[in-house]
């Protein structure tokens, strides 16, 4: 059986995503002005690419928080992977606390 990741794990992965497509997007509007259209293409499908996978995993992020947390889905800030994270981090510091 296959183990889901944590909510850690998922929100990492979705920063480290976010980072890297902030690169690409520099670098594609710098490129745009050196080379042409047709030849930018592929940075431009690649940029669409990874902010389709940031988006894609929205709804893990959020259900794994929600679920380690114990909060309700909507709760959970799931505009930007970092507001999750701090989320996630403020919600698993306050249970500790609690102990």
């Amino acid at each position: 059986m296959k183990k889901k990741p944590d909510a850690e794990t998922i929100l990492n992965a979705a920063c480290s995503l976010k980072q890297a497509d902030a690169h690409v997007q520099n670098a594609f509007l710098l490129v745009c002005q050196q080379i042409t259209k047709a030849k930018s293409l592929p940075i431009y499908k690649a940029s669409n690419a990874m902010y389709g996978l940031i988006h894609s995993l929205e709804s893990s992020w959020v259900q794994a928080v929600a679920r380690e947390v114990g909060c309700l889905e909507f709760e959970v800030p799931f505009d930007c992977p970092e507001k999750a994270l701090t989320f996630l981090k403020s919600r698993k510091a306050a249970a500790n606390d609690h102990r």
